[in-house]
């Protein structure tokens, strides 16, 4: 992870193999952006809203998201038909990566982590609110009309169904909300804008949620000339067929390699504190593993077998039993760890890169290099728009009761996480970008306590929470921005003009979901026909909360040195490999193990880690390219998998075998 500090004295210029940036951004591109984001979003929403009893695969909460890649393989393939009919018309490459990254980074907004925790959150503290749990002395009198849904009559319709929607009550809510989060993804852009230059082209990260993508736009598609890619999607997608189909016909036989965990087998003390433990194999993820570096992919799968031995361990001395502070504020103190290795990430990447940053300012602000005034022009819009877009969502919070100082110090650890993610996404893939279970908002009150403070802050604070998608980071564009940054040049776009194609589809996308969502709860019901997790995420939120003001917490001293062990074990791990070559273990592997998705991640990772070792070993780089077309078909495969059968249990009303989750 070492960060070269200079920046190249050449302006960025499109890939050489790439169209001219006049004939790569369209406007046949941006309207088919919109188009597919909403196309997408419909098939995203009645998925994961309406499927849950019969199963489905998420749409848009893996690394590289299933709807946008689903479609972006069948335009692949239609454009080749195009192209032997009607060549004028063919899609060029740098209109399809248009078009995926657009529907990429804009349906990530809408799901779990974004609208799908949000929207419930603007309603549940005056819907559930009753005399035995007292929300309207705890919550209302902190929560400004234009920041909620108050309306008793669009309340009940939201959560029993079978009404028309009241757009006179949501006006206000979702303008302000829609708003912030459209200005928060902004802020990220502008970070991602700075950061590019240093990662794509200077450390050269591998990007490998890319990988696929990219293949799949280039002229005359290669990949579907190999074999060995055929033979890849066919594994996978032949599993997802034959479990869907078991689903469906008991008699048909299934082959389950997944939601496999070590309680199915009777586990006798201290292991069965480690009964949760998957043992599942996802084909979409051994694909992304095998593009790591093996040095990533072992540190992966390696530091999550740390974690089982702390639990063990923790059962064992019952170091883990008696914690004053909550289930998460106990040995081995995973979410903590994890907190504290995301900060220590993107602390460690801002003291490594300090003098590429301040070329970056004395670039903005000064006179550039020759050649380089177009890169000088970006970084002075990305200087401003992130100075801009901080300062205006602070005064957004402030203006709804936050206090100045929390307001900040919330903003700023949640855009610190979001740098750490949108890292490790980069060289890991992250096959679900989620991050630690503690995140910025139960770190301020595990560091400070809850008692400094107000009711107004720990209310409002939800609402914020769940627009800049701090529980979950799946519902974060940060990530996918750099992806689209790192793809735009390939195609022959110059960054401003993926930057443009990305808040147009930011813009419409949010506002096309929003209304979508709305609709779909008026009219089935958050508690009768929708999913309960997500209808449900404000209750469960403002329950939490409602604890919180009960009984107010003192510092956590354990959990915050827990949090300083993290930040000091990522440090060590980055030195460790700046000392020596050798050194086999990567800090965002072990950033990795101590969130919640390596749980199910890990096999996969083992898998992929072994594959590759005795691939390379045996055949040396050689044999690892000629193998590589295998493994992007089983990352194709299941998303391809995936996606059609959730789409027949949407159109048909059969079940669906989940392929992500």
């Amino acid at each position: 992870m070492q960060t070269p500090s200079n920046i190249p004295d050449r302006t960025p210029s499109p890939s050489p193999h790439g169209e001219s940036p006049a004939r790569a951004f369209t406007l046949r591109a941006l309207v088919l952006g919109v188009i597919v984001t909403t196309i997408i979003n419909l098939w995203l929403h009645h998925a994961e809203l309406t499927l849950s009893g019969r199963g489905h695969s998420a749409i848009s909460n893996t690394s590289i998201p299933l709807g946008a890649f689903d479609v972006l393989f069948a335009l692949a393939a239609v454009n080749l038909l195009v192209g032997f009919a009607a060549p004028s018309l063919r899609l060029r490459r740098g209109e399809l990566i248009t078009i995926y990254t657009m529907s990429a980074v804009s349906t990530v907004l809408s799901s779990s982590g974004g609208l799908h925790f949000l929207l419930p959150a603007l309603t549940s503290p005056f819907f559930f609110a009753t005399r035995e749990n007292r929300w309207a002395e705890l919550f209302h009198p902190y929560i400004p009309d234009w920041m909620a849904v108050k309306d008793r009559n669009a309340l009940t319709g939201f959560y029993y169904g079978n009404r028309e929607v009241d757009w006179g009550a949501w006006l206000a809510p979702l303008a302000s909300w829609l708003g912030f989060l459209t200005v928060f993804a902004f802020s990220t852009l502008c970070l991602s804008l700075i950061l590019r230059r240093l990662w794509v082209d200077n450390e050269k990260l591998p990007f490998p949620t890319v990988t696929l993508p990219l293949e799949l736009t280039r002229e005359g598609v290669p990949l579907f000339r190999n074999r060995l890619f055929w033979a890849g999607l066919a594994l996978t997608l032949g599993l997802q067929v034959l479990n869907t189909l078991s689903w469906n016909i008991p008699q048909v036989p299934s082959l389950n390699t997944r939601g496999i965990r070590l309680e199915n087998w009777q586990l006798s003390p201290p292991w069965d504190s480690i009964a949760s433990t998957q043992l599942s194999v996802f084909g979409f993820a051994v694909g992304i593993g095998y593009l790591l570096s093996t040095e990533v992919a072992f540190s992966c799968w390696f530091f999550f077998l740390i974690t089982r031995a702390e639990i063990v361990w923790g059962k064992m001395s019952g170091w883990s039993l008696g914690a004053a502070q909550g289930a998460l504020s106990a040995f081995p103190w995973i979410g903590h760890q994890g907190a504290g290795a995301y900060l220590g990430i993107t602390l460690a990447l801002l003291w490594m890169g300090r003098r590429y940053f301040a070329s970056v300012w004395r670039c903005a602000i000064g006179r550039p290099p020759k050649g380089f005034e177009d890169e000088a022009r970006v970084y002075r819009f990305a200087l401003a728009g992130f100075a801009a877009s901080l300062a205006a969502m602070a005064a957004f919070c402030i203006a709804g009761g936050i206090q100045p100082r929390t307001a900040v110090v919330f903003l700023l650890l949640t855009l610190t996480y979001l740098i750490a993610a949108t890292r490790t996404r980069a060289e890991t893939g992250n096959v679900w970008p989620t991050g630690p279970d503690v995140d910025a908002y139960s770190l301020m009150y595990t560091v400070a306590g809850t008692r400094i403070f107000s009711p107004a802050d720990l209310t409002v604070l939800l609402f914020v929470r769940s627009a800049t998608a701090a529980q979950d980071f799946r519902g974060a564009c940060m990530p996918h921005q750099l992806d689209a940054l790192k793809m735009g040049p390939e195609g022959g776009l110059r960054v401003g003009q993926v930057a443009l194609a990305l808040m147009l589809a930011t813009v419409l996308g949010v506002v096309i979901s929003a209304i979508i969502v709305v609709t779909l709860f008026t009219h089935l019901g958050a508690v009768a026909r929708i999913d309960a997790w997500r209808g449900l995420a404000g209750l469960r939120a403002f329950d939490a909360a409602s604890t919180l003001m009960h009984t107010p917490r003192d510092p956590d001293p354990a959990g915050t040195a827990a949090v300083g062990f993290g930040m000091l074990t990522v440090f060590a791990l980055m030195a460790a490999r700046v000392q020596w070559v050798w050194w086999p273990f990567h800090p965002l592997g072990y950033a990795m193990a101590n969130t919640p998705p390596m749980n199910s991640a890990w096999v996969s990772m083992l898998v992929a880690w072994a594959a590759k070792v005795i691939i390379v070993r045996t055949g040396g780089m050689r044999l690892y390219r000629q193998a590589l077309p295998f493994f992007l078909g089983l990352i194709a495969g299941d998303f391809l998998g995936g996606g059609s059968t959730t789409l027949a249990a949407i159109l048909f009303g059969t079940n669906a075998y989940p392929a992500n989750w």
